[in-house]
């Protein structure tokens, strides 16, 4: 008769203790996807700005394409809407930020966490 082999219970490894450290960054990158989940207004309102400021692009340049040929362009008369755009979205962003911090200074105020 055959008798059952005890090299695999007698070979058993020891376990290793594995040791979690928590990353530093951990906390704040949840803080800031809690957030943006709770106030989706801080990205949607610029995200919704630019997309209205493209599709004025696209109108202006087919109504700019037909004076082209008609008048002498500068280079000034083409950088103007560009700059323009980029005013509208840094106001834009102001805006936001300034509804997003009155928002949570009320909220902080209204629920006392603040004291």
């Amino acid at each position: 008769m055959n008798s059952p082999s005890n090299a695999a219970t007698e070979s058993r490894a020891t376990p290793q203790e594995v040791v979690v450290t928590p990353s530093r960054t951990r906390p704040l990158y949840w803080s800031i996807r809690r957030e943006l989940w709770e106030n989706r207004f801080i990205y949607l309102v610029p995200l919704t700005a630019g997309g209205l400021f493209v599709i004025g692009f696209l109108i202006n340049l087919i109504i700019m394409r037909s004076h082209i040929r008609t008048a002498a362009w500068t280079q000034e008369t083409f950088a103007i809407p560009y700059e323009i755009v980029a005013a509208l979205v840094m106001g834009t962003a102001l805006l936001v930020g300034l509804y997003y911090s009155v928002d949570a200074l009320y909220g902080e105020r209204r629920d006392r966490s603040i004291l």
